[in-house]
């Protein structure tokens, strides 16, 4: 694409993980550089980068207009607020979306997918040290004979491997993904499938920054809507708590409510936990 010119350019190109980003903060740096580099060589009228509400450091009431402080945050948000930067600067006419976590087709993070994946893809090495404590050899050889080590230490789970085994093992020490979630903590999701409409909204309304954030809700209340079952698991002393709210919503601090927001969380689980996609 170097060299060519777009009436409309979107990029969604900066890499999402953000535990990999925050283990890696060189190599997710370079990452982006290369996207600028690129980025550098186009041009178009109209650009439009689809960026994220973690370049705040201070996640609670804050809205386009809130001064962030880099130093702030981690590595994750702080190398995507300098891309943000680098977008405002080369493009003159630009709309910058933060969006909050995501559901959709095709995605693999966060407490949603963890519902629908109760099996992790990752574990770290800490954690598999903690387990010889807790399950015998034969299990912990099985664990080990499905999860390899990424050259960064990570355990990553192989592809087209039986889960059977694994959920039976893993109901032993009451282990699943959800375990990595506090249910107190207080998230903000956005539907994918709105994107599309909502970015024709951005543009006719021409404005250049946004959080296209709902209405925060728990883990608790998200489980509870979904399967109508409690879901307890305190695990820090400091739940995560998302309030990110804007300032262009007709409909008060949010463009979506929490009302809105659980009731498309419930449909699309429903939908994929039955196999459809």
């Amino acid at each position: 694409m170097e060299g060519e010119h777009f009436d409309l350019l979107v990029c969604a190109g900066v890499r999402a993980e953000k535990w990999m980003a925050n283990l890696d903060p060189e190599r997710d740096k370079n990452n982006i550089s290369l996207l600028e580099r690129v980025l550098e060589k186009v041009t178009c009228n109209r650009f439009i980068l689809i960026s994220t509400v973690d370049v705040y450091g201070n996640k609670v009431g804050v809205d386009e207009n809130s001064v962030i402080d880099p130093l702030t945050t981690d590595y994750y948000g702080r190398h995507r607020l300098e891309f943000e930067e680098f977008v405002a600067r080369q493009f003159n006419t630009h709309t910058i979306i933060r969006l909050p976590g995501l559901f959709g087709k095709g995605l693999k993070k966060n407490f949603i997918f963890d519902i629908l994946n109760p099996i992790p893809k990752f574990l770290s090495p800490a954690l598999l040290k903690s387990w010889e404590s807790r399950l015998n050899e034969d299990d912990l050889t099985t664990i080990e004979s499905i999860y390899s080590p990424r050259p960064d230490g990570i355990y990553e789970k192989q592809i087209n491997t039986s889960e059977d085994k694994l959920s039976e093992i893993f109901n032993k020490i009451n282990f699943s993904s959800l375990t990595f979630t506090d249910s107190r903590s207080s998230f903000q999701f956005y539907n994918l499938q709105n994107i599309g409409t909502d970015i024709e909204m951005l543009l006719a309304e021409n404005i250049r920054l946004i959080n296209l954030t709902a209405a925060p809700v728990s883990a608790a209340e998200i489980y509870s809507t979904c399967f109508g079952n409690e879901f307890v698991n305190p695990i820090s002393n400091s739940p995560i708590k998302y309030d990110i709210q804007t300032l262009h919503s007709p409909f008060g601090s949010y463009f979506y409510s929490r009302d809105d927001v659980l009731s498309e969380i419930k449909v699309f689980i429903d939908i994929n936990k039955s196999g459809n996609q």
